[in-house]
Parts: C-alpha cells; sequence; structure tokens
C-alpha cells in the first residue's frame, strides 16, 4: 500500500469517525491499473459504510487524490462532499522516498442538509508517521501526528470553534437525541494513544445553554478518560441560571445514554467558595428577568486569629450580608 493512500485513509478515518468510534479499525480493497497508473479503492469504515477513493498518477511525483461521499453516514450526520487532494513523493539523492507531503481540499460539503465550512489543509508522511497540520473541516480544526503501523498510536488536538451543542454532542455519542439544546462549545480535545484505545482530554466552555432541558448561563469542563467513560475533574464550573454558580465533578458514561439526565443528577456540585488564609465566602446571586437589578446574599467565616489576634486563640466568626444594586 504507497503511503501517501494510507495516510489519506488514516486522516479520513479519523476526522469522520471521530470520538464516539475509536475503537473501530477499517478494512479496505482496490484494484491497481498499471498502464494506467492509477489505484481505485473501497473503503470499509463500518460494515454497511464505504468511501470510495482514486488516485492517479500525474508525473514520476506527483499524484492526485478523489474521493466522492454521498449521504455518507459519519456518526449521526450525514454527510455530502467531493474531496481532492494532490500528493507529492519527494526523493532523496539515491532515489529513495524520503517523505510525501499532501494537500486536502473539498467542494460543496453538506451536512444534515447544511452547507459547512469546507475542509482545507494539509499532510505529510515520514518516518512511518502521518503529521497533520492546520486541517480545517467544519467547526473542526485537527494538528497532530500518528503511526501508520499497528496499533496507530496518535497524538491529536481537535480545536473546537463555536460548534452548535447539538452537533457536539451527535459528535460524541453518535445519536442524534439532543435537539432540545442550545448554545455553542469552544475548546480543545486531545486524543492520545492506539487507534482502539483513545485517551481524551478535554478542556471545554460553552455559554447560554441547555442540555437536555436543563439551562446553563455558562459551562466549563475538564475531563478526562478513555472513551466512553470520563472524569469530570473538580475544577469544572457550572452557573445555572439565576445566577448560582458550582464546581461540578462526577463521572459521564456516553455509552449509557438511556441513563444520561440521571446520570448529570448524581454529579456532584458544591456552591463556588472564595476561600483566603483568614476568611471563606459564599456567595448567591440572583437576576430580574430584565437584568436591570440583582442581589447577593453572602455567608462568610472569619478566622479570627489569622487577623493578628493572640496566637493562643481562635476566634471563628459566621457572618451573613447583604447587599442589593440597581
Amino acid at each position: 500500500m504507497k503511503p501517501a493512500v494510507t495516510a489519506a485513509i488514516l486522516m479520513l478515518s479519523v476526522l469522520f469517525s471521530g470520538p464516539a468510534a475509536a475503537k473501530q479499525l477499517f478494512t479496505y480493497e482496490g484494484v491497481l491499473n498499471l498502464q494506467e497508473a492509477r489505484l481505485d479503492m473501497n473503503v470499509t469504515v463500518r460494515p454497511e459504510e464505504t468511501l470510495r477513493l482514486t488516485l492517479l498518477k500525474k508525473d514520476d511525483r506527483q499524484f492526485h487524490l478523489k474521493s466522492d461521499l454521498s449521504h455518507f453516514k459519519a456518526l449521526a450526520f450525514d454527510m455530502n462532499s467531493e474531496m481532492e487532494g494532490v500528493v507529492d513523493v519527494q526523493r532523496d539523492a539515491r532515489g529513495r522516498v524520503e517523505a510525501v507531503v499532501g494537500t486536502l481540499w473539498s467542494n460543496y460539503s453538506i451536512v444534515d442538509g447544511k452547507p459547512i465550512k469546507e475542509l482545507s489543509g494539509g499532510f505529510r508522511v515520514e518516518g512511518g508517521q502521518l503529521h497533520v497540520a492546520e486541517l480545517h473541516f467544519g467547526t473542526l480544526d485537527l494538528n497532530g501526528v500518528m503511526d501508520l503501523s499497528a496499533p496507530y498510536k496518535m497524538d491529536f488536538d481537535f480545536n473546537v470553534r463555536y460548534m452548535p451543542m447539538a452537533s457536539f454532542l451527535k459528535l460524541w455519542t453518535g445519536h442524534n437525541h439532543f435537539e432540545d439544546s442550545r448554545g455553542d462549545v469552544v475548546g480543545v480535545i486531545r486524543a492520545l494513544g492506539p487507534l482502539d484505545r483513545v485517551l481524551l482530554k478535554g478542556n471545554l466552555k460553552s455559554y447560554d445553554a441547555m442540555i437536555k432541558g436543563k439551562e446553563f448561563d455558562s459551562i466549563v469542563l475538564n475531563l478526562e478518560g478513555y472513551y466512553p467513560q470520563f472524569e469530570i475533574d473538580k475544577s469544572s464550573r457550572l452557573a445555572k441560571q439565576g445566577g448560582v454558580s458550582f464546581s461540578i465533578d462526577g463521572r459521564i458514561d456516553l455509552g449509557d445514554l438511556k441513563s444520561f439526565k440521571r446520570q448529570l443528577k448524581q454529579l456532584h456540585t458544591a456552591p463556588l467558595v472564595k476561600e483566603s488564609e483568614y476568611l471563606k465566602e459564599w456567595t448567591i446571586k440572583t437576576q430580574t428577568e430584565t437584568g436591570a437589578e440583582s442581589a447577593a446574599l453572602e455567608y462568610f467565616i472569619r478566622n479570627e486569629d489569622k487577623l493578628g489576634t493572640d496566637e493562643d486563640e481562635e476566634d471563628i466568626m459566621f457572618g451573613i450580608q447583604r447587599s442589593v444594586q440597581f
């Protein structure tokens, strides 16, 4: 198998399979026409899904890659696109292949019946690895490296740029059960390890969001785990409508969507606390529908010993302070 073909297949598999299909490997078959210097291939990404690729030799160094996607099922997404690429084979003075450099782009891309930002970017195959630099498609940017031999270890960064919440949840779960969600997601997801067991680390944010009927002013999630189970770090933050802010942590299993609402309820939440050497402070804020006025009720515990009192005594003072702003 030519390294350019293998690289292109791997890249398309990673781009379209997504986290929810990380354990699925692809198979392929094809016909090589030596007279026309042409290779036609069918790649099976899933048992019921195939991808047609054509590689045509233009000269001693350059190849043209083309792929037609018609109602291609990528997770829960329905995709139509014409994808093309140019591959350049770089050789040393002895004629040995040093690297394979490629550029990819797409035309007329439609996902779920809506046009999206076209695919564009490049890759490099060298030293048995696939290097991807600034590959853009829709609201995702991809950068990183993958081994071209089993078990296909990778280190990729998926940059999420204002992806609609419903689309983001579809990407992670492979299911279209989140039509009632809203908000845009931004952040980075890092994928590490072999293709059949990828460790994912995410740092994500969303504002004015809703998930399964639950509304939030803001969500800040720091999570890590082997798909489909993730641990949400205690540094994560949640601000519900009405101004009450919480820290949040716990486990989410995206492989069990039937209990997704219950999992959300079981996450551990605690009011955000401002803490210093001598003071702990909780603040609960409320806001009118118009946003014209707000009120804050503050609870604090003060350690007077830390404020300079006698070291042999330790005085603790609990207080409540209410303030209203217009």
